[in-house]
């Protein structure tokens, strides 16, 4: 017959060890926290207008339908000129230096926009394209789109001025337009409106942008 000091030891000691493995099986739960829908990302800067250059990198069928695109405009010193008399400077528009409205003989009437963008904007090839495509002028070599291009320098500038027409459009339409390198942008000076009003304008156009001067 065991010691009765025995009979109490063993029950003991297995209910201690019971309790110690309870404690070590305690299973602790965190509460874990919702996930937190995205942020709605803020509205772009600035809309992409239907006239800017096409985006580097970018389809050009692509970059016009881009309207919540962030448009960076040039920063920095901008160019100096001396516009003729008769240009009427207008108010300020969003994404442009500058315009200028002309009025001509009978109501007719054109407008100089001015614009610049960092960086080659795609390239001189590139937008020459762009400006064919707005008067509705069908694609054309390279070789051709050249033979419609004046080069001309304002000091240190080397300005692309193209003159394309569309006789076919109704009502017809004319475009005059400088691409001028300068710094790390390019600037844009796009002169459209009545041909015959462009035609007389032509001259006065050429003198305004030799007198282009870089900052």
């Amino acid at each position: 017959m065991p010691p009765i000091r025995a009979l109490f030891f063993f029950p003991a000691m297995l209910a201690l060890g019971l309790a110690a493995g309870c404690r070590e099986a305690k299973v602790t739960t965190y509460r874990a926290p919702k996930d937190t829908a995205p942020a709605t990302p803020p509205a772009a800067a600035s809309a992409l207008p239907a006239d800017h250059p096409p985006i580097a990198g970018t389809p050009a069928a692509t970059s016009a339908t881009m309207a919540t695109t962030p448009v960076p405009t040039a920063s920095g010193a901008d160019l100096k000129w001396a516009a003729p008399a008769n240009w009427q400077l207008a108010p300020a528009a969003a994404m442009r230096k500058a315009t200028y409205t002309i009025a001509g003989e009978g109501g007719a009437k054109a407008e100089l926009a001015i614009t610049a963008f960092p960086g080659d904007v795609g390239g001189e090839a590139a937008n020459l394209t762009r400006w064919r495509t707005q008067l509705g002028l069908p694609d054309a070599p390279a070789a051709d789109i050249a033979k419609s291009v004046t080069r001309i320098e304002a000091g240190p500038l080397k300005i692309a001025l193209a003159d394309f027409a569309n006789d076919k459009a109704a009502p017809p339409a004319r475009l005059l337009g400088a691409i001028v390198p300068a710094g790390d942008s390019t600037w844009f000076f796009k002169l459209t409106g009545s041909p015959a009003l462009l035609e007389k304008e032509k001259p006065a156009f050429i003198e305004f942008l030799k007198t282009l001067k870089a900052p």
